[in-house]
C-alpha cells in the first residue's frame, strides 16, 4: 500500500525540492533488504572502524532506517522513477524518525499482519465447513 511522509525539512531529490516522500513496504525485495543490511554495516564500520552486529532485529534502529529508505526506493523503482540513496541520506531531524518508523513497522508488523490474514481465512473455512 502506497503511503506518504510529509517532511518537515524539504529535501533535494534528483535536483528537485520535495516536501513529501512516497513509500510502499510491500515493494521491498530480497535485494532491497540485503542492500539495507549492507548500508547499515558500512555506516557502522565507518563510525567505529569495526564490524558491529545488532543481535536483535526489533531493536536494530539503523537497519530500520535503511529499510525505510528502501521502501521509498523500492516504490520509486516500481514507478519507473529513481531516488538515489545519497539524496535520502540528507534527511534530517524529525524526518529521520519518520523514515526509521517505516522500517521498524515493516520489521515488527509483517508477521502479525500475516497471522491475522491466516486467522481470517481459517475462521472462514471453519464457518463454511460447519454449515
Amino acid at each position: 500500500m502506497i503511503k506518504e511522509i510529509k517532511l518537515h525539512n524539504k529535501l533535494l531529490v534528483n535536483g528537485e525540492t520535495v516536501d513529501t516522500l512516497e513509500y510502499d513496504t510491500e515493494e521491498i525485495t530480497v535485494e532491497h533488504f540485503a542492500k539495507a543490511e549492507g548500508l547499515k554495516a558500512q555506516s557502522l564500520q565507518k563510525q567505529s572502524g569495526t564490524m558491529m552486529v545488532s543481535p536483535v532485529a526489533e531493536t536494530d534502529y539503523s537497519m530500520h532506517l535503511y529499510l525505510g529508505f528502501m521502501a521509498v526506493i523500492a516504490l520509486a523503482e516500481q514507478q519507473k522513477k529513481s531516488i538515489d540513496i545519497n539524496d535520502l541520506k540528507r534527511i534530517k531531524g524529525h524526518d529521520l524518525k519518520k523514515i526509521m518508523e517505516v522500517g521498524r513497522n515493516f520489521m515488527l508488523n509483517s508477521e502479525e499482519d500475516t497471522t491475522e490474514e491466516e486467522d481470517t481465512e481459517e475462521s472462514t473455512e471453519n464457518t463454511s465447513e460447519s454449515v
